[in-house]
């Protein structure tokens, strides 16, 4: 067993629902590294909803931690803080210690 599978069995059960993005996935075919897999949402979550959250979490995290680096401690501000991706950004540099200033565009938006 190469270390990426005894990584993966160590981070899910087997029949856990999990989810990942790839380029490969469009051929078919699955070669990611298991960091590329996360566990879906409680299992009182719908399939299809669970599906469109990785989008916005995956692009809000490359955003605040791949390109901005962001660290504990440091502040952020997210524009569109009421939409899918702000939402997401905003729940990510809360966990990871960042205060969050956030905007929202308009009155209705910024009610939800």
């Amino acid at each position: 067993m190469n270390l990426n599978m005894a990584l993966f069995r160590r981070r899910f059960a087997v029949g856990a629902t999990a989810a990942l993005m790839g380029a490969s996935l469009v051929l078919g075919a699955c070669n990611n590294e298991p960091e590329a897999v996360v566990a879906t949402p409680a299992a009182e979550t719908p399939t299809v909803e669970a599906a469109t959250l990785l989008v916005p979490f995956m692009t809000a995290h490359h955003a605040l931690f791949d390109a901005g680096r962001l660290r504990a401690g440091e502040r952020v501000l997210v524009h569109a803080g009421a939409g899918g991706v702000g939402l997401a950004a905003i729940q990510l540099a809360m966990a990871g210690g960042a205060t969050v200033f956030a905007t929202a565009g308009s009155s209705s938006t910024r009610s939800t």
